[in-house]
């Protein structure tokens, strides 16, 4: 199905040198070693939106649909539910909810105490999900269970980081927190299929989400790698070839129309767990949005002026 969106508009991208492939944009001469990345952080904002809503596509087909809708997120979603509906994987969000996340994302981003209850919903949420991982006899499950992927020990890190050496004894999970934790719970009880939705719309998010979501905290917070080891990915060195190998693992597993068609349900389920973590957050997502652009700006005038681009 063509996507069919508005015509494509200029849009700010920073631009560096790197040698891996993990930057969505191609922008300039390569070579063997290096080569230009340019990166919009709206677009990246924008995809890590849309992977967490249709965590069923695959992640080429989001970024072309995105970038055919000039990056324009409400004409990507019709676009990308066409294709579910199309496909049968997938129910699509209300406009309400896509606003609630869009905005809920950048409230984590506006001060260090938002994002470091952000930071303990995720580490509760993870230590749920992975010990449900660790005690599931379901083959399909574990299937999809990539060591690289854990992250409970990188939250741990970024825990002690916030709140000292005796976090554990401080730091109690938030209702939100609660709803999600016994929702994993009792997927785990009933129906261990539906951990798939959580293992994907997780941990496809906070890996292609992660260099972005590392980024801004950085320039909104004035964080450097302390308190952002979630973020980090180390034993992946490439994203895309990861999560082509993960949807090709997925492909493989034994799975009924209507257990599909659950996990699919479970992942919308997901999502607004999620919203409702990120409506818990204190602090003004618009400050935190100049925050971050007034920070991009002033580099790049520091790289013009300095004769680098």
């Amino acid at each position: 199905m063509a996507a069919v969106c508005p015509t494509p508009t200029t849009s700010r991208k920073r631009c560096y040198y790197e040698a891996d492939d993990i930057s969505p944009y191609d922008c300039g001469p390569s070579s063997q070693t290096k080569r230009l990345r340019c990166v919009d952080e709206n677009f990246e904002a924008a995809l890590y939106l849309l992977r967490s809503r249709f965590p069923m596509v695959d992640d080429a087909t989001v970024r072309n649909v995105l970038d055919a809708c000039a990056h324009d997120v409400d004409a990507a979603i019709a676009q990308l539910s066409a294709l579910q509906l199309a496909q049968g994987t997938r129910k699509s969000h209300s406009v309400a909810e896509n606003s609630a996340f869009v905005t809920g994302f950048f409230r984590g981003m506006a001060e260090e105490r938002s994002f470091r209850q952000l930071v303990a919903s995720l580490f509760f949420v993870y230590e749920a999900m992975e010990g449900a991982f660790d005690a599931t006899g379901d083959e399909r499950v574990r299937a999809l269970d990539f060591p690289e992927l854990r992250r409970l020990p990188a939250l741990e890190k970024d825990m002690a980081y916030f709140y000292g050496p005796d976090w554990r004894a401080k730091v109690r999970p938030t209702p939100a927190t609660q709803a999600y934790v016994a929702s994993i719970k009792k997927a785990a009880a009933e129906q261990p299929e539906l951990l798939i939705a959580h293992q994907y719309s997780r941990y496809l998010g906070d890996l292609f989400g992660g260099q972005m979501m590392s980024g801004m905290a950085s320039k909104s917070l004035g964080l450097t790698s302390d308190g952002l080891a979630f973020y980090t990915f180390d034993n992946i060195p490439s994203p895309s070839a990861f999560i082509t190998e993960w949807y090709s693992r997925l492909n493989e597993l034994e799975l009924t129309d209507v257990q599909k068609e659950e996990i699919v349900e479970e992942a919308n389920v997901v999502f607004r767990h999620n919203i409702a973590i990120f409506d818990e957050l204190e602090g003004n997502p618009v400050a935190a949005m100049v925050r971050i652009a007034w920070k991009t700006g002033r580099a790049k005038v520091k790289a013009l002026f300095s004769g680098k681009n």
